[in-house]
């Protein structure tokens, strides 16, 4: 009878070694230019048979009519193209097992398309039509813009929605482009014309800069060369709408929502364009207030007090201008204590009483959000496009390790003192304020 080896006994009472992160490098892309001049980037070392195309074009939402004009051509833009009717589309997708991804932010536009090495060339001919020969159907652009507009008229119930709002409006201002609220009826009374217009502004013109991430064969650049590659190219009409955030005096908005059982509260504070050197280390600053589990605001105010179930605070970098945010919900009979926790917060950090500990420790979550970004081919390529969706510079990921070793307790509280001062935050405040 031949007797088992026992399998050795698991340590269970000593932890595993933990390394510091070694400086991160990110490789360097291929560059090129497809038939027509278009733009090439390439992250070319994935192992799976799989490819990732993407298309970014320097216009969105604030080019349109308005932000919801932008959202509801990208939805409408794979309802039919070119000789395809919407569930050809459909089915093209479907049957090559590939996904699309069509989104309008506020300056750019970006189509990304994902599918097998094997069925990308049987799936980009749809996308050439897609991009500049939808159809716009009558039927289902009144699909889309009921089902938005009912989707709308549910989100307007959340006491989130109103303090989002509010908060942009008092930080962009009232009349701003990017703070303009969408209402339900001005979605059902979008026309066919309106959405033409804004698909000819948005995606029928410009120069979209082109990805190629994954699996990337010789056979695959040559099919993109072959479809998108032959695309007519026109130029952009204009420049961008870059229109500055012009913030309203610090202050406090309410929107009673009578009934509501929560209360949701958004604090915003102006913050300095990215170009500045001090943008890096205070985005680190606002990741040790709120930007990860183990933040002062989760510790307090959700660990401690019990307030909420989730308080979060970002550093949010427009062209227009910046701002920190800090977002939380609460009952409503906590509202008032959150705030001031949250004020407790801002006023402990300019004394700057971090410990090695805590400063390790943000440095580590940071240093491996940075280090995800090397995970896929995907994740890489991402980083790239983002040079243009988020504006930054090219060296971004080397800037932000430099800043994270250059942190110090002082370094922090004078960041703090100089940008997170709570006489100036705004305050929006959505709930049922009676209760």
């Amino acid at each position: 009878m031949t007797s088992l080896t026992q399998p050795p006994m698991l340590d269970r009472t000593t932890p595993p070694p933990i390394s510091r992160f070694g400086h991160l490098t990110l490789p360097h892309p291929t560059l090129s230019t497809l038939s027509n001049n278009l733009p090439l980037t390439v992250i070319e070392n994935g192992a799976d048979e799989i490819c990732r195309l993407s298309l970014i074009w320097e216009r969105g939402g604030a080019e349109a009519m308005t932000m919801h004009h932008g959202a509801i051509t990208a939805l409408m833009m794979r309802e039919g193209a070119g000789s395809r009717s919407a569930a050809e589309v459909a089915d093209t997708l479907e049957f090559n097992g590939a996904q699309l991804r069509i989104d309008v932010g506020a300056h750019t536009s970006r189509l990304e398309l994902t599918a097998t090495n094997s069925r990308l060339p049987h799936v980009l001919p749809a996308i050439v039509d897609i991009i500049t020969a939808p159809q716009f159907p009558a039927h289902e652009l009144g699909v889309v813009l009921e089902n938005r507009a009912r989707a709308l008229e549910i989100e307007r119930h959340k006491v989130g929605y109103h303090s989002r709002h509010a908060i942009n409006a008092m930080m962009m201002g009232d009349n701003h482009p990017l703070a303009a609220e969408a209402t339900p009826e001005a979605i059902r009374a979008v026309t066919r014309d309106e959405i033409v217009g804004t698909w000819q502004t948005l995606f029928a013109c410009g120069t979209p800069a082109t990805f190629l991430a994954g699996n990337v064969t010789p056979a695959i650049v040559d099919a993109v060369d072959r479809t998108i590659g032959a695309m007519s190219i026109s130029p952009a009409p204009g420049r961008q709408n870059i229109m500055p955030f012009t913030p309203a005096a610090p202050g406090t908005r309410v929107i009673e929502r009578p009934g509501a059982l929560q209360s949701a509260v958004r604090i915003a504070l102006p913050a300095i364009p990215r170009e500045h050197p001090d943008y890096i280390p205070l985005r680190i600053l606002v990741t040790a207030l709120g930007g990860y589990f183990g933040s002062r605001l989760m510790l307090n105010i959700r660990e401690d007090k019990g307030y909420t179930y989730g308080i979060q605070s970002n550093l949010l970098g427009y062209r227009e201008g910046s701002m920190t945010m800090i977002g939380s919900e609460c009952d409503n009979r906590y509202t008032r204590a959150l705030i001031d926790e949250t004020f407790g917060e801002l006023d402990r950090l300019s004394s700057g009483d971090f410990t090695d500990a805590e400063i390790e420790r943000v440095r580590s979550y940071v240093m491996s959000q940075l280090a995800a970004v090397s995970d896929t081919p995907f994740s890489i390529c991402s980083y790239y496009e983002n040079m243009i969706l988020a504006n930054v510079p090219a060296d971004y990921h080397e800037q932000q390790q430099q800043a994270l070793q250059a942190i110090t307790p002082d370094s922090l509280a004078r960041l703090a003192d100089a940008y997170l001062r709570p006489s100036d935050a705004r305050i929006a405040i959505a709930g049922d304020m009676k209760s």
